[in-house]
């Protein structure tokens, strides 16, 4: 028994000296390696401080999530976190109610429409505002595209009625500052889309059939490796820097990184609102805020979407060898995609719950809008964001047009509208 106590004596007189040891061990090798531990620690204080405020930036969104009742898919994790289906039996009207605009509405834009970018989904919404508000359209007298290079001549367009001036333009054109500056009247707001550079090129090389010239099991991944061996007509290359093409920049200056920059920086100065693809809810209501448009304005169906997944695999190398051969529109996208946010983040949260409230709207528009039903409308509640609206079938059909059906019905009330004007001298 004492021979116990001594050996277990003995076994707790050696922890102290072990603790001893190791703190003069650790000790000398801190006042030898002093700078690395100064280091180290500088590292482990920005981390934390990272931590500590991505864990700030989530609760801040938490503030603005709704209570569910049903869960609701969206483009992306972040956007299923934040954004949350609402009960409409609980919205109360009156409480809520929309408080009138201070603001003027736009009614002069011009809308570059960009390739394989969403466009075709927002010109349907442009042009249903200019049917609503009985604006003159710019028109090309016998085409639904404006110019395919930077030369426009502007006697393509059909002039405007009497005594009226142009007040929308929503076709396909490369930008030429100096035309359309000249041209268009000086109160024009200019207004872009943009989309991720590789799947806008995805989206073109599948759409101009680029694949079947390529041929082979892989087209993607033979193209991107080398994309100089296809000859593409003057114009006519949909799937090179083509957004930054159809923003004004000539295609000899696509490996010039200061011509580029100043493009760049050139366009910001130019646009008044350049919208995001992969944000789409955020940019319409961006759009309806910067424009003092009203919510009903900015309803939408995806338009001139593709009928089947594109089947052709692709790899991250092959995103790699996109963004060296499509480099000017990687830096013309990051550039804007950082402009877009600090513009949303200047409304702060209310912005978000906006969005919120929009995203259910449109899904219940599209329900409406697909479901064979009465000539009953769609009763959409007021909120602090919009007064009470009806949807209606025939609202349904002009939403749901395509691009070439709702150009003719432009063109149509365009004749009306010079034929009114004439009258009246």
């Amino acid at each position: 028994m004492l021979h116990m106590f001594r050996k277990s004596n003995r076994r707790m007189l050696v922890i102290p000296e072990r603790v001893g040891f190791y703190f003069y061990v650790y000790s000398k090798r801190y006042r030898k390696h002093r700078g690395f531990w100064k280091v180290s620690r500088k590292i482990l204080l920005g981390f934390l401080l990272c931590f500590g405020v991505l864990v700030l930036y989530r609760i801040q969104l938490s503030t603005v999530q709704v209570d569910l009742s049903t869960k609701q898919a969206t483009h992306s994790e972040f956007s299923s976190q934040l954004y949350k289906p609402l009960d409409w039996d609980k919205i109360n009207v009156t409480s809520s109610a929309f408080e009138e605009r201070q603001c003027t509405p736009i009614h002069h834009v011009v809308f570059l429409k960009i390739h394989k970018a969403g466009s075709s989904t927002l010109l349907n919404l442009i042009a249903r505002f200019a049917i609503k508000n009985d604006l003159v359209v710019a028109l090309p007298k016998d085409r639904n595209y404006v110019n395919r290079l930077a030369f426009l001549n502007t006697s393509i367009f059909i002039p405007p009625p009497p005594g009226r001036e142009h007040n929308i333009m929503c076709n396909h054109a490369v930008y030429n500052r100096t035309v359309f500056r000249s041209f268009f009247p000086k109160k024009m707001k200019y207004l872009a889309i943009l989309r991720e550079p590789f799947y806008q090129f995805l989206s073109a090389f599948r759409y101009y059939s680029v694949y079947k010239v390529v041929g082979g099991p892989e087209p993607i991944r033979n193209f991107l490796m080398h994309p100089n061996k296809y000859n593409f007509p003057t114009g006519g290359n949909f799937v090179h820097n083509r957004m930054i093409f159809d923003l004004g920049l000539s295609s000899k200056y696509f490996s010039d990184e200061k011509m580029v920059i100043d493009h760049i920086n050139m366009i910001e100065r130019d646009f008044d609102l350049i919208l995001i693809l992969e944000y789409f809810e955020e940019s319409l209501v961006l759009l309806r805020r910067r424009f003092c448009w009203e919510m009903k304005d900015v309803l939408y169906r995806p338009l001139n979407t593709h009928g089947r997944a594109f089947s052709y695999s692709y790899t991250f190398e092959d995103h790699d060898l996109h963004r060296n051969y499509s480099k000017a529109d990687y830096m013309l996208y990051r550039h804007f995609l950082k402009l877009f946010w600090l513009r949303i983040f200047e409304y702060g949260p209310d912005f978000f719950e906006e969005v919120n409230f929009f995203r259910n709207v449109i899904k219940r528009v599209q329900l409406f809008c697909s479901a064979k039903h009465t000539a009953e409308p769609l009763n959409v509640p007021g909120s602090r964001w919009n007064s009470p609206f009806e949807l209606s079938v025939s609202d349904c059909k002009l939403i749901s047009l395509s691009e070439m059906r709702i150009v003719h019905i432009l063109r149509k009330i365009n004749a009306r509208q010079h034929q009114t004007n004439s009258s009246h001298l």
